[in-house]
């Protein structure tokens, strides 16, 4: 609490109200100005123009621009407007090119100090600069109300809405003091990830008002944010898209927010529904927009939309364009090196700052090398780049030390580290059989592809797959249903080489059946909505010589579907070496990570654990 103190304290409050005061004047004639141009621009538009604008597009490519994950703001070039390209957050900056991932946003909470969200700040801006992108999808600042919530490391509040406050006003302002506009969600209440496109959360105001929305409110009066990104889920009866109490009455009547009010990826139900309750922009738009010209023209005709209406969307977007002075200067910064050193101090400083030691008996830490000489690394996240939740937080970093790295480094050559990669479920290190057709077991897992979704008739195609593995958007369909809805049938067998406990991981975009020995252990084969997905972990204790037969029913996409593609089976060990205890030290790195939870998907609530006889 005395790092929050000495942040705001009574000679920095002073500074802004004096800075604040003597910038007014000025503040209002920019306004001024900036409505004259806005008012300028919308002149100069057709109504079909308009309506086209107020959703995204596939971003473009170019010499030194990386490709987008999220989406962009079209281009009018007989305007003078840019193309206004979209990167995912909010660990990072997220594209096909590496970045500087940075840890979970609650270790940057568990810092307790501003000056580490500014200098990540800063880092993220420069960033975006390096590679060209004007609207970073970030911070994350919903609360953990669910403890096993899949996009939990995105939100910097964790239980404690003031601290998050305090942590995302300097954040906020970092990044958009670089020049890239920060984007304030999910607004509000995307607390869990588990049918987060049609669940229907119900928060009286008070509860309201002072947890969910009081970190919305910190980045708009205090940090100045200048977008806003819309939640999936329902709030007390209306898609936060759809929810006129969120973006007309609190953003833009209560909270005075000018910027632009966007929908998450696919969060838009109903165009004319979202249009008249406040959201400017429908993300990502293309050729699924609701909220388009095609749509929402005959509404105008009608008289259901007005042009008032859709002019204060489009001068939204563009009143951002000019207050970020996109028009000034190209987005793309080549002076900053995409290996940014401060992005890396940055991270770094947090990761170390925000570390907590729970326990140290015996004073056992740090390690003494006079007497510990030999030390076991356990645990598949010890060996490879930091773990990170599956979706929009994935950036892939662009060096790392990983934990065996760093030990094997600091014990140097006089002591011992060995690493044993336990518990680690990677679908292309398992090992599968199948039977012949004479009955003999080879190796392998056998696909049988169905031309339904109800794994009905003949199969159309029998298929033998060294693991199982499979992206169904991409050449991994097979080319006899690479047109149409279908499904497939997994079989073969796992044969333990010891008896033990093992770990079997199961994930999915779309609906699947897992089946082991005749017995089910997960089954979404019913399940609906937009986005239904599969991410199981259970616990097998299996014995050495005993088959253990599994069967995996996959109801796969239409094709090129923006649902469900993939498909992952895997298993591993959970026993320790036995000679485990001849070590001096055994350093376990265990935890989450994209198998375990992510966009989409909570973590498993429960472990099942099924003994095989």
């Amino acid at each position: 609490m005395k790092r929050l103190k000495r942040y705001f304290s009574w000679a920095s409050v002073s500074a802004l109200l004096f800075g604040l005061i003597a910038s007014k004047a000025a503040l209002a004639e920019d306004e001024s100005t900036i409505n004259d141009k806005i008012q300028s621009y919308l002149s100069q538009m057709t109504i079909q123009q308009k309506l086209d604008y107020i959703h995204g597009v596939t971003p473009a490519s170019g010499p030194g621009l990386p490709n987008s994950t999220g989406a962009s703001i079209a281009a009018i070039p007989s305007l003078g407007l840019p193309e206004i390209r979209t990167t995912d957050g909010p660990n990072g900056v997220r594209s096909d090119v590496p970045s500087t991932l940075y840890p979970a946003a609650l270790l940057l909470a568990a810092t307790w100090n501003p000056d580490f969200a500014w200098a990540k700040g800063i880092g993220v801006g420069q960033d975006a600069r390096a590679r060209g992108f004007h609207i970073w999808l970030g911070p994350g600042m919903d609360m953990y109300r669910v403890p096993v919530g899949g996009r939990n490391s995105e939100y910097i509040c964790g239980e404690d809405p003031f601290l998050g406050s305090q942590l995302l006003v300097p954040l906020i302002r970092a990044v958009q003091r670089e020049g890239v506009v920060a984007t304030s969600k999910h607004f509000v209440c995307n607390d869990q990830e588990y049918n987060r496109n049609s669940i229907n959360t119900i928060v009286d105001e008070r509860t309201l008002r002072e947890i969910y929305l009081r970190p919305f409110e910190a980045a708009v009066q205090q940090g100045h944010t200048g977008a806003f990104m819309d939640a999936y889920n329902q709030l007390n009866g209306f898609f936060c898209s759809q929810n006129s109490y969120l973006n007309t009455l609190v953003l833009a009547e209560q909270w005075r927010f000018p910027g632009i009010r966007m929908s998450d990826w696919g969060g838009v139900h109903d165009g004319l529904q979202a249009a008249l309750a406040g959201l400017d922009l429908e993300m990502p738009g293309g050729s699924r927009a609701l909220m388009s010209s095609a749509n929402l023209y005959p509404y105008f005709q009608s008289g259901q939309l007005t042009e008032a209406t859709i002019n204060d969307k489009v001068g939204r977007i563009i009143g951002t364009i000019l207050r970020f002075h996109f028009l000034d200067r190209p987005q793309l910064d080549t002076s900053i090196p995409q290996d940014n050193p401060v992005s890396a101090k940055a991270g770094l400083d947090s990761a170390r700052e925000g570390i907590i030691l729970l326990k140290n008996d015996n004073k056992f830490l740090p390690i003494d090398r006079t007497k510990v000489k030999a030390i076991a690394v356990v645990g598949s996240l010890a060996n490879g780049a930091p773990p990170g939740e599956g979706g929009s937080e994935a950036v892939t970093p662009i060096h790392y030390t990983s934990e065996l790295a760093g030990i094997t480094q600091a014990a140097g050559s006089s002591v011992k580290v060995d690493f044993y990669n336990i518990g680690n479920a990677d679908p292309t290190t398992s090992t599968w059989q199948y039977p012949d057709s004479n009955g003999v077991y080879q190796s392998g897992l056998e696909a049988a592809y169905f031309a339904n979704q109800t794994l009905s008739g003949t199969p159309v195609l029998t298929q033998i797959y060294s693991d199982l593995l499979a992206n169904y958007n991409s050449t991994d369909r097979p080319t006899v249903v690479a047109s149409i809805p279908f499904s497939v049938r997994w079989t073969g067998r796992m044969a333990a080489p010891a008896t033990g406990d093992y770990l079997f991981q199961i994930q999915s975009d779309s609906n699947i059946r897992f089946i082991v020995n005749g017995q089910s252990l997960f089954d979404n084969w019913s399940a609906t909505g937009r986005n239904v997905a599969a991410n199981f972990t259970t616990k097998l204790s299996v014995v050495a010589g005993q088959p253990v037969d599994v069967t995996v029913e996959y109801k796969g996409p239409p094709a090129r579907s923006r649902g469900g593609s993939s498909l992952s089976l895997g298993y591993a060990s959970l026993s320790a070496s036995a000679n485990i205890a001849n070590y001096d030290a055994v350093i376990i790195a265990a935890g989450f990570d994209s198998s375990t939870e992510g966009e989409g998907s909570d973590r498993t609530y429960t472990m099942r654990i099924i003994r095989i006889r």
